[in-house]
């Protein structure tokens, strides 16, 4: 089979977005012909790996003429990709009169409010997994700074006027399959699009090799992940500190950086956590899987991730997750292995003591916290990155024996 697959980002060294799309890209061209399509800012990068990409993978590097010298940073990522997505189908439509491809995929950024343009190459399109219909309840946003909680009222906003975006409903038209990483982006897409769209996450884990953690007095608690107001750790340190008021004992380790770390370590402080709490800047990926070697907990409360990478690889090293049930982590994290927290209709103060409470639980039952992990592990397991991509294209794949699969 032929495949035409749009990874804006793709990186072989890097998780999220870049990873997904290299990982997908290696593993389909196992056994495909795959034309991928990325950024030119990924150029230095994989021609540094060309040792890791397969003799089947073909790689090409597309970026409008006009945008050619805007540096790629968090600033202008967004601004670049949505004209990159609304004019790479030119380059797409040459590339197949030459190769005829089976099918096109547009898989990252995966983001349903950015319309792609890959329809115009009149083949069959499959979309996704795309995220960025997750919401969080606004009480939630109680205590954020003015402008955090500006920032989430605008997103909530551009979610619910995405169908506005000019491409938006010719490319849903055209699309033949959209998968949503959650039933919230799936219910973020027009009704009409509802039919054609599944529900599927498409991340997997690593399940490392179980290791028998050494107990200590204490549990020992990580956070890891961009230091931002909806990440939510301004409600896991209060948790935290309800714990440790509440009898328990352990460490809150906080793996990562961004605008937040100032007034997270602030809290910390005004807390009386500035004993029990550990801050450490982003580090490599290695240092973070060792890291895991040495946790009990994963706390995880973030208020509208579309995924949760770190949940799932946290899981692969055996750690038990406290997590909200907004966004992806909830499709990880079942009853056996961690606790979902409602947020339904609850203040920011009772999901606060829920998380509290959850930790207190592990603490005070360490045979349940033991159970936790092994069911942590086996789930890890049972949603590896190669089960994932597995399940995900036999979904893209199934647009090909549609009778109204849009071939030219």
């Amino acid at each position: 089979m032929k495949i035409l697959l749009s990874v804006f980002a793709c990186s072989p060294t890097s998780g999220s977005e870049g990873g997904v799309g290299w990982r997908y890209a290696c593993a389909l061209a196992a056994n495909h012909d795959v034309w991928i399509l990325t950024d030119e800012c990924r150029r230095r990068e994989l021609e540094l790996s060309k040792h890791l990409i397969p003799a089947r993978m073909h790689v090409v590097y597309y970026r409008p003429a006009w945008l050619a010298k805007l540096p790629m940073n968090s600033a202008t990522a967004y601004l670049i990709f949505h004209f990159w997505m609304a004019s790479v189908w030119r380059l797409a439509a040459e590339l197949d009169a030459k190769h005829d491809f089976d099918i096109c995929w547009q898989l990252t950024y995966g983001t349903f409010r950015a319309p792609s343009s890959l329809w115009r190459v009149g083949k069959p399109l499959v979309i996704g997994p795309v995220g960025g219909g997750e919401t969080a309840p606004v009480a939630l946003l109680e205590g954020m700074e003015l402008r955090s909680r500006f920032k989430e009222l605008v997103r909530l906003g551009v979610i619910r006027t995405a169908s506005w975006v000019p491409g938006f409903k010719a490319c849903y038209e055209h699309t033949d399959l959209v998968i949503a990483r959650t039933p919230d982006t799936r219910r973020a897409l027009p009704k009409w699009v509802w039919d054609k769209c599944h529900v599927e996450q498409e991340i997997g884990g690593w399940p490392q090799p179980q290791i028998e953690r050494e107990k200590d007095d204490g549990l020992n608690v990580l956070f890891a992940g961009r230091l931002l107001a909806w990440k939510g750790m301004q409600l896991g340190l209060t948790a935290f500190a309800g714990f440790l008021a509440s009898g328990g004992k352990g460490t809150l380790t906080i793996v990562g950086d961004g605008p937040e770390a100032a007034p997270l370590r602030a809290l910390a402080w005004q807390l009386g956590l500035d004993k029990s709490v550990i801050f450490v800047t982003r580090i490599p990926q290695t240092e973070l899987f060792e890291l895991y070697r040495q946790q009990d907990v994963l706390l995880f409360p973030s208020l509208h991730d579309s995924g949760g990478n770190v949940v799932i690889e946290a899981m692969s090293f055996g750690l038990a997750v406290i997590c909200l049930d907004l966004g992806g982590p909830k499709c990880f994290v079942s009853p056996e292995c961690g606790y979902v927290i409602s947020t339904s209709q609850r203040s920011r103060l009772q999901v606060e003591s829920s998380m509290a409470e959850a930790l207190l639980d592990l603490y005070q039952h360490p045979n349940r916290l033991k159970d936790f992990s092994n069911a942590a592990w086996l789930r890890a397991s049972e949603m590896s990155y190669d089960s994932q991509i597995e399940r995900v294209s036999a979904l893209a794949f199934s647009v090909l024996k549609q009778p109204g699969a849009s071939y030219a």
